[in-house]
């Protein structure tokens, strides 16, 4: 359940070829916000760490799946 809103949010920010825009834009009118990718080792705490480095592996996952072609 926590990694929905990535979900969503990767869903809305990637181009649809149905309509040539993202959802986001179509919605706001203009290009959606990019997040920047974590830098490893730059978090002061561990804890901090170990879930920026799980949410950019998550991000990662969900592009790669939504992307792949539809077994036939």
């Amino acid at each position: 359940m926590k990694w929905i809103p990535w979900a969503q949010y990767w869903y809305n920010t990637t181009w649809h070829s149905s309509t040539n825009i993202t959802p986001s834009q179509a919605l706001y009118g203009r290009p959606p916000p990019t997040l920047l990718s974590y830098i490893p080792n730059t978090a002061k705490l561990q804890a901090v760490e170990d879930e920026l480095v799980a949410t950019d592996i998550t991000l990662q996952l969900l592009k790669d799946n939504l992307v792949k072609p539809e077994k036939e």
